[in-house]
């Protein structure tokens, strides 16, 4: 397994300066956003001896995904950063999301911005996806992008959201899947929340099901600390995983 943690802005903290945590803790791969092709040379210079993934841009955190048409203008600035600099960051792969904007059908738009990206292109499941319509959706879009759609990232709290089973959801994708996000929820809610928070989901029981089943992929934490004190949290989930597990 390779295993790492979203890298994204954080109160007044830059993407750039979490990754600087990240490999300061010795931390080896890290999934960006978009915001640190804003500031590629310091981006390039904090992530120094990682390996990153890229996750592009969705409606829940970013107000648009690559289906919007009414964000046409913005979409294309972001692949102007992902075709100057995504060679420069050599990412791994870049995670997507169904199209949740405009109808959510997959339309000549959506296929055009994500395969222009010209990254190694991974679907993730979102909330209201049953794993056998996901898989039918992942095959219809294997059909349009061919060897450009190398997988699926399986969300655990999305899964879990959806209808409780998320072990289920992997059984049925095992054979595509190439990336998991981790993180917990809580009162029904995708809140990114640190493990041992609360929540409705444990770490440790996740981890001893990938590993029986011989999960060789990479592992995200897409973790985001309610505050500053909560931080911590990233830290004792990152000894779980060198010592405890």
């Amino acid at each position: 397994m390779v295993v790492g943690f979203t890298a994204d802005r954080f109160r007044f903290l830059t993407a750039t300066d979490v990754l600087r945590l990240y490999r300061w803790s010795g931390l080896l791969f890290a999934e960006v956003t978009m915001s640190v092709l804003r500031n590629p040379d310091e981006g390039l210079r904090r992530s120094a001896g990682m390996d990153l993934g890229l996750h592009l841009p969705n409606t829940g955190t970013c107000g648009y995904d690559f289906s919007s048409e009414n964000h046409a203008e913005r979409i294309q600035e972001d692949l102007a950063d992902i075709h100057r600099f995504g060679l420069k960051f050599a990412f791994a792969y870049a995670v997507f999301h169904p199209p949740e904007a405009d109808g959510k059908t997959i339309t000549d738009f959506y296929l055009r911005n994500v395969r222009e990206t010209a990254l190694p292109l991974v679907l993730e499941n979102i909330r209201g996806y049953s794993p056998e319509t996901f898989r039918h959706l992942y095959r219809d879009l294997k059909k349009e992008l061919g060897n450009n759609l190398w997988g699926i990232c399986l969300d655990v709290p999305h899964a879990h959201l959806t209808n409780g089973d998320w072990k289920r959801y992997y059984r049925i994708l095992e054979s595509d899947l190439r990336v998991i996000h981790l993180s917990d929820c809580k009162n029904g809610q995708d809140s990114h929340l640190p493990f041992g928070f609360g929540g409705e989901l444990a770490l440790l029981p996740i981890l001893s099901f990938l590993k029986e089943k011989g999960y060789g992929g990479f592992i995200n934490f897409e973790i985001l600390p309610p505050s500053f004190p909560d931080g911590w949290l990233l830290f004792r989930t990152l000894r779980q995983l060198r010592y405890g597990f």
